[in-house]
């Protein structure tokens, strides 16, 4: 190796742990951060993710609303390793997204482009990527971009004189990332893209390779819309027409492209752009400035327009064109549009490469204002992630007219136990979206929290007059109606929570009251027994079985109920005065009178 090589390889290993360490710096104020929004669904409560067969279940039962299988494989690998600590999340979504970076610099340093570290470097700092490194439930985004690369850099050695298994490579890596998340169907059209930029026109053979990549997205593209159409779609609510819908899309796109520019007043939330103007508006601004990149002519042209052309292909599954569960929460998201920075940081690169051979210092001030810029405007967006109040607060400031950002910031502070600025937030929300039954299930936890079981009760009612399949609501009505006194009104309510949700222990317990309040001592007992069953944690179960024994003067097997909720909780008040109670009524029986102390 020559000295020159050895310099330059030094260099480059100087670039990418410099880019590596800026990009944990810009990250760290989340990377201690809890569980946001739908992480829970994806890792918390996801049964495949705990289970030990996991791996492999997610192929063949997969939960959640999409069928993303190498995504729940790699999140079960996550789980058995970090457990419920997402600092390790976090960390593994650092780490994905460096990688990433890296192999964007090796991508366009494959294409020829000068100053390839350039375009890595801003994929790495760039704050449209904020939102899907800095939040866990979206780690399918960078897994997803992780492969999606590594199949951009096989096509393009395979192009360019590459040993036949570079292809072979590129297409298996593109559907592994279809299995990670399937936004990135829209590859082939961007290999198309490439043909046209490196060849200056598309010919049979160029189509003859892509067929096997677009098969592959046309099968896998069908998978996620059958999952989306039986699993989700329900939740966007009613769809509006295609008129309104290819407007929305254009604007959509603009806004993409205008946050990938100039990445300024980015929010987590984002409402549709309402504006009264013909559809064919959004679309012709976006024709007049490929009109201004093909009259600029040179590099504007060729490089320019293949960066916008790639752009656009490759955000349009996600411009609300198809009727998928995201439209439920804003006509588009940050972490919809992580791919669209490869394009970007091509087009980045050449930019810096241009203005090198005309100043090399004005070159290095630029691509330096540049990075510190998305740097420091990252690391701000990332600190919005570190706690649901802060995410949910800053939704609500950026995007006033959210519904979603008042409820979830209303959900913050009735958990926090701030019930009256609860109910003020979610009759906002309420406001904005009156038919949302999720808005009615939180509001009717906050007045029942403030004291007013009338407007609770309205609420919960409210919530299943709009969605009768909400099981929360079924639950949460019996619950203040047991509390209430009504033990008939909540058997009703609690059985259709059960008949909703079978495996739901609490409900079952809840049913037991229920039922022994009302007389059906065998039926509470086996409710009971249910809730044990599927929950043996379950202390109140145990609690309330063993006082159901001790009604009926099953003395003994009272005593072994109390024994277990304590080995559970040694500090449960209730279980130990009712013990105590038991033992005195029972001649204060030892384990050596036939009353084992269970383990627990």
């Amino acid at each position: 190796m020559t000295a020159t090589a050895r310099r330059t390889r030094f260099g480059s290993a100087g670039i990418a742990l410099a880019i590596a360490a800026a990009s944990f710096a810009a990250y760290w104020p989340a990377i201690h951060g809890g569980w946001l929004w739908d992480d829970r669904l994806e890792i918390v409560d996801n049964v495949n993710v705990h289970a030990a067969s996991g791996w492999w279940r997610c192929w063949v039962d997969p939960e959640g609303m999409d069928y993303f299988p190498v995504k729940g494989m790699a999140q079960w690998g996550e789980w058995h390793l970090w457990g419920g600590s997402t600092t390790g999340y976090h960390l593994a979504n650092v780490a994905l997204h460096v990688v990433a970076s890296l192999l964007a610099w090796r991508l366009f340093t494959r294409l020829g482009i000068r100053f390839g570290w350039v375009g890595g470097a801003l994929v790495a700092l760039h704050p449209l990527a904020a939102e899907s490194v800095a939040w866990i439930a979206e780690f399918k985004n960078e897994l997803s971009l992780v492969f999606l690369l590594l199949a951009a850099n096989g096509y393009v050695a395979s192009e360019r004189g590459g040993p036949g298994r570079c292809y072979v490579f590129a297409l298996a890596a593109f559907v592994l990332a279809l299995l990670c998340k399937s936004t990135v169907v829209m590859f082939p059209v961007a290999c198309l893209c490439y043909d046209l930029w490196a060849k200056r026109r598309i010919v049979w053979r160029d189509l003859l390779r892509a067929a096997p990549f677009f098969l592959a997205s046309l099968l896998l593209g069908l998978v996620t819309v059958a999952f989306q159409s039986r699993r989700a779609i329900g939740l966007a609510g009613p769809m509006p027409g295609l008129h309104d819908r290819v407007g929305q899309a254009g604007w959509s796109l603009l806004a993409y492209l205008g946050n990938a520019v100039l990445p300024r007043h980015l929010s987590p939330i984002y409402l549709p752009i309402a504006v009264d103007w013909p559809v064919i508006v959004p679309w012709g601004i976006l024709c007049l400035i490929a009109a201004a990149l093909w009259f600029a002519g040179g590099v504007w042209r060729h490089h320019g327009l293949i960066a916008l052309a790639v752009f656009s292909a490759l955000l349009a599954p996600i411009l609300g064109l198809l009727a998928m569960s995201y439209l439920r929460v804003a006509p588009r998201a940050d972490h919809l549009a992580y791919i669209g920075l490869i394009p970007l940081g091509a087009l980045a690169s050449g930019i810096a490469g241009l203005l090198a051979g005309f100043n090399r210092r004005l070159a290095a001030v630029a691509v330096g204002c540049v990075l510190v810029g998305c740097f420091v405007e990252t690391r701000s967006q990332a600190a919005i992630f570190a706690s649901p109040r802060a995410l949910w607060s800053a939704a609500a400031e950026r995007s006033p007219g959210s519904w979603l950002a008042a409820a979830n910031l209303g959900k913050v502070e009735l958990d926090e136990g701030q019930y009256r600025d609860a109910a003020a937030l979610l009759d906002r929300a309420e406001a904005l979206r009156p038919d949302s039954a999720e808005v009615g299930l939180d509001r009717g936890n906050a007045y029942k929290e403030l004291g007013q079981p009338a407007e609770a009760e309205f609420e919960y009612r409210r919530a299943l007059a709009l969605d009768p399949s909400f099981q929360g609501a079924y639950y949460d009505l019996g619950v203040l109606l047991l509390e209430q006194g009504n033990a008939a009104g909540a058997s009703v309510a609690l059985k259709e929570a059960l008949r909703l949700n079978a495996n739901d222990a609490a409900a079952h317990n809840d049913l037991g009251l229920a039922l022994s309040r009302m007389g059906s001592v065998r039926r509470a007992g086996l409710e009971f027994g249910e809730a044990i069953r599927l929950e043996p944690g379950n202390k109140e179960a145990h609690l309330n079985l063993g006082n159901l024994l001790a009604r009926g003067g099953e003395l003994a097997a009272a005593v072994r109920q109390y024994r277990l909720a304590l080995a559970i909780d040694p500090t449960y008040a209730a279980a130990k005065a009712n013990l105590a109670a038991v033992l005195r009524a029972y001649g204060r029986p030892s384990p050596d009178d036939g009353v084992p102390v269970p383990r627990p």
